[in-house]
């Protein structure tokens, strides 16, 4: 088929056509700092914004402004039937979101674990986000993270030094697979 995409940079003086020769099935306005008229072969002028553009079958364009414009680009040219994406396009509306607060931190209680024994670390906590969880760096064994079932063959393995992030509210529990106690840091994270 012809060409594809084209993008035509102009300057318009208020109310001064500027007229393009070529041929093309789609137009999309790139930039302007205005609305500007678009006029397809002899059909009546359309007003668009930066951003906006469609289908139109032409092989002339006329542009031209209400108001004197440094700089504008048009992009003319065929769609292969495809409608083109372009990320310069913008929006006029009102845009409702809703940001997460930063979660808060807040230090716990440490909690020593008995050899061969598990431990609660935390209860169940709807407002915790996450708990923190640090072993000592001169930790002789590991601990195993997980819920009330954790065992020496089950549950996340901590080492000496290691740290680890459980996210949510769940009760969380320890075992100490070592055979000397080892107390573990705490810190809840939760929202405010």
């Amino acid at each position: 088929m012809a060409q594809r995409y084209r993008d035509y940079r102009m300057s318009l003086a208020a109310g001064i056509g500027f007229t393009i020769t070529a041929p093309g099935d789609y137009f999309q306005v790139l930039k302007s700092s205005a609305e500007v008229k678009l006029q397809f072969d002899d059909d009546v002028p359309i007003a668009r914004s930066q951003g906006q553009g469609g289908p139109a079958s032409y092989s002339r364009v006329i542009v031209s402004s209400a108001t004197d414009q440094a700089t504008v680009v048009i992009a003319l040219g065929y769609t292969d039937g495809r409608t083109p994406i372009d990320s310069r396009a913008t929006f006029d509306g009102t845009v409702n979101v809703s940001t997460d607060l930063p979660t808060v931190q807040q230090p716990i209680e440490d909690v020593t674990i008995a050899a061969g024994a598990s431990a609660s670390l935390a209860a169940v906590d709807a407002t915790r986000t996450a708990l923190v969880i640090r072993m000592p760096d001169d930790a002789t064994g590991d601990i195993r993270v997980g819920d009330s079932s954790v065992a020496a063959n089950k549950g996340l393995r901590l080492g000496a030094g290691d740290a680890a992030s459980i996210s949510g509210g769940a009760a969380i529990y320890a075992y100490n697979t070592s055979a000397d106690p080892v107390t573990v840091s705490l810190l809840a994270e939760r929202a405010p």
